[in-house]
């Protein structure tokens, strides 16, 4: 029974034979109910199971058997689901009070029965039940409006909508009021809220009242601290006449969208002007935004890339497709930034790769693409122009020494291969061949009896030996741009701080430093030197795996270790 009473009402009547058919006759002329008539407690049981009546009706008939306490214990599952329940008994003084106590009926009829008397009695009972269920159902609504993160207002309009009196007031408005209810409740929107004039929301009411249509509006309005804020508004009107306003405090998201806005314009204002090419993609690899740039470059009008589904790969050629789209995919996946370098045409591009997270997803790519082409060029003539000037240093070098020109080719055809192994950058496995090629160019410095003396040397000697570093860091730092002198400064540094002549340590030294400290150690030993033979291969891997992580990156030792175990390097070959 829900908002009104109901036309029909199911009625289960339970009684012996003999006052069913009392009862029949008496409920038989009220059209507006249906009647069930059980004599037994199993028919009973089994009517519950597939009905649940407006009513029962129990007949006390202790003569014939019947208990209405045992049938309560045997329905009460059912009878606690809000059925009221009429009691018919010819029970009085105690053994009546025990009954009533037991079943709490809302209904008592002591005696004979009479059809008046129990008409009035179903209809009573009825007309109470409706209003507890109502009374709940009030209240439980009351609860949910009550604790609904929105605030929730309903006002009861006075004097032809000219006022409305606040009737509800739940607890998140008392918190965006900051106001209690109690302070609230049965006074006028004009007294609490002037404001409501001002920011239009006295008039939508007025409206709503009027025509019945509700209304969806966003009003602003100034705290008395001076600040403005937002509320995302909703009002409308209820089938009793009174007024609903719903809203949430949308300020937050209102400022937040007006800086965005604001980012934007300084964002495109900057992006729009340098000479980069800027895209951003989704995860389907549509470009969703070019910049200026990207347009020139390609000769195109400016598109709404947004709405015409270009996809990245549409910008490239060739081999750089696969490139770029493998770089696309490795940042999606790991949701990491990446570099790469391409060639486009003729054009050499550098591309920096770099994810955009929502949560721990990534929802779109920025991708900025720089023109390296002259970088590229002026590269190439710094590189060759090093390269010769390189060589002549070596070729000086092996008038003096030829061992020591052999012992560095060697360890710069074994260094450039490691860092190849360890996928290091182009730029970088230059700087190791070049550095590698003249490494020791700083024993040019040292007597020639020194380096070629066999047995153990003086620490005199061996600190003389020792500054070979610092002579070469000396010699190169006047003619060759850092880090090229850098690298061959610190080719004797060691991963634990042991080395010379700084004593860094980890990764305090250069990787191409590192590098060249593995190549060279294992030259060394497994190569001829003026004192002794070649000690082998096995003796050199022997040594950097025991001081792996000790005096030698672990990374380039288990690098060259693949090579020597694996792709059977060997020197001289």
């Amino acid at each position: 029974m829900n908002g009104k009473l109901s036309d029909l009402y199911n009625i289960l009547v339970f009684a012996d034979e003999e006052t069913l058919i009392k009862i029949e006759d008496m409920i038989s002329t009220a059209e507006n109910y249906s009647c069930r008539y059980i004599s037994t407690i199993d028919d009973i049981c089994q009517y519950f199971d597939d009905n649940i009546p407006h009513i029962v009706i129990l007949a006390d008939n202790p003569a014939k058997g019947f208990d209405p306490v045992e049938i309560y214990n045997t329905i009460k599952g059912e009878l606690t689901k809000n059925i009221p329940v009429i009691l018919i008994t010819d029970s009085s003084g105690t053994d009546l009070r025990e009954k009533l106590d037991e079943i709490r009926p809302f209904g008592v009829i002591n005696g004979p029965v009479e059809k008046d008397i129990l008409l009035y009695a179903i209809q009573n009972s009825l007309e109470k039940n409706y209003e507890i269920l109502n009374m709940k159902e009030e209240k439980r609504y009351e609860e949910l409006f009550d604790n609904l993160n929105c605030g929730m207002i309903v006002y009861k309009p006075i004097n032809n909508g000219n006022d409305f009196v606040h009737l509800h007031f739940n607890r998140a408005a008392e918190k965006f009021e900051n106001i209690l209810k109690e302070k609230v409740l049965g006074k006028s929107i004009n007294e609490i809220f002037p404001q409501a004039e001002i920011t239009g929301l006295f008039k939508i009411m007025q409206e709503v009242l009027n025509d019945g249509n509700p209304r969806h509006h966003t009003i602003s309005f100034y705290k008395k601290d001076g600040s403005l804020h937002w509320r995302d508004t909703y009002t409308y009107r209820l089938s009793s006449g009174n007024i609903v306003v719903k809203y949430d405090d949308v300020s937050d998201k209102i400022k937040t969208e007006k800086l965005i806005n604001e980012s934007k314009h300084i964002y495109s204002a900057v992006l729009g002007n340098t000479n980069d090419m800027i895209f951003i993609l989704n995860r389907d690899g549509i470009v969703t935004y070019a910049n200026r740039s990207v347009s020139n470059h390609y000769e195109i009008k400016e598109m709404d890339y947004a709405n015409n589904a270009i996809h990245f790969s549409f910008f490239w050629c060739g081999d750089s497709i696969d490139k770029v789209m493998e770089a696309i995919t490795y940042v999606i996946q790991k949701g990491q930034g990446t570099s790469i370098e391409c060639i486009c045409g003729i054009n050499h591009f550098k591309l920096d790769i770099t994810p955009i997270m929502n949560k721990d997803a990534v929802s779109s790519i920025i991708c900025v693409a720089s023109d390296i082409t002259e970088l590229k060029n002026e590269r190439e003539k710094l590189k060759k122009a090093l390269n010769a000037s390189i060589n002549l240093v070596a070729k000086i070098l092996e008038s003096k020494d030829p061992y020591t020109v052999g012992h560095q080719h060697n360890v710069a055809m074994f260094a450039k291969d490691i860092a190849k192994e360890m996928d290091l950058p182009e730029e970088k496995i230059d700087l190791i061949w070049l550095a590698s090629l003249i490494h020791d160019i700083g024993k040019i410095e040292i007597p020639s009896e020194i380096l070629s003396r066999p047995g153990k040397l003086s620490n005199k000697e061996f600190d003389l030996i020792k500054e070979h570093p610092v002579t070469a860091y000396k010699i190169l730092l006047k003619e060759y741009p850092r880090p090229f002198p850098d690298i061959i400064y610190q080719h004797h540094e060691r991963y634990d701080g042991s080395g010379y002549p700084l004593g860094l340590a980890g990764e305090e030294i250069l990787i191409e430093a590192r590098v060249i400290a593995v190549a060279d150690v294992v030259e060394a030993i497994a190569s001829n030197r003026p004192y002794r033979p070649g000690l082998g291969l096995e003796k050199a891997i022997e040594e950097i795996t025991i001081y792996k992580n000790i005096y030698f990156d672990a990374k380039v030792v288990d690098a060259a270790l693949i090579l020597l175990k694996e792709r059977n390097f060997g020197f001289g070959e």
